[in-house]
């Protein structure tokens, strides 16, 4: 996060437009007609800093509870087992990611 300090959306937008320039849904970050919106997610945690510097730069971001709490509740990768309980399902998640 330290990283995009000082740098503009735009330059982020261009530099992942150049890296990935093939693929086409990076073709859409090139439209300046289009709403463009940066998300940061990790697995991890945010510093309080790194938390305040993505809200004053307009990031939106999602750490390793709020990713559990979405999956959770997109019922994504997960399956009840006889109790009632949730129990993860490695492989309907995996399916998930790889469509």
């Amino acid at each position: 996060m330290r990283e995009l300090h000082g740098v503009l959306h735009s330059t982020i937008l261009l530099k992942i437009a150049e890296k990935h320039s093939d693929e086409p849904i990076v073709r859409k970050l090139k439209d300046e007609s289009l709403p463009k919106i940066l998300m940061f997610i990790t697995t991890g945690r945010y510093s309080r800093d790194a938390q305040a510097f993505a809200n004053d730069f307009g990031m939106i971001t999602m750490d390793e509870k709020q990713i559990a709490q979405a999956l959770l509740s997109l019922e994504i990768g997960i399956n009840r087992n006889m109790a009632g309980y949730w129990e993860i399902d490695t492989n309907a998640l995996e399916t998930w990611l790889n469509r």
